[in-house]
């Protein structure tokens, strides 16, 4: 199909979407060249680099959080303590280096831990159910 102005709607879309793209592309690349010269683009898009890597730390420590919630062992002592230790470790650090070096040190110890104590949530209602049956079975049989 051919445009009224001449040549292929396709094309003349195309070329629309990749001009569109490089404009996109441009900006971006300014704006992470003025960011990482110190030049504040915007407030709201400035943040310092190692509170950036801070925060997204937090946000995993808040997703663990949820996660050992689902799982119903978010105030088991081993949980709670995972946790602690990598807050702490994630506070205290003061490069993006040593964010991530806490990060990869605890994320893995604290998901075993959720699914360790979890599992042992489970086995322990599995046991009590099996307790009660045979208490009964028992009572029963006395009776």
């Amino acid at each position: 199909m051919h445009h009224r102005y001449g040549g292929n709607t396709k094309t003349m879309n195309k070329s629309r979407f990749l001009v569109g793209a490089l404009i996109v592309l441009i900006a971006a690349d300014a704006i992470i060249l003025l960011g990482f010269s110190g030049v504040r683009v915007l407030p709201l898009l400035y943040v310092d680099r190692v509170e950036n890597v801070r925060n997204a730390a937090l946000l995993l420590a808040r997703y663990s959080e949820k996660v050992a919630a689902r799982y119903g062992v978010e105030n088991y002592p081993a949980v709670r303590d995972r946790l602690a230790k990598y807050l702490y470790d994630v506070q205290k650090a003061t490069t993006v280096e040593g964010i991530s070096d806490a990060v990869f040190r605890h994320i893995q110890d604290i998901k075993d831990t959720i699914l360790r104590e979890a599992e042992h949530m489970e086995q322990q209602k599995v046991l009590s159910l099996i307790n009660k049956d045979i208490t009964g079975r028992k009572i029963s049989s006395v009776a």
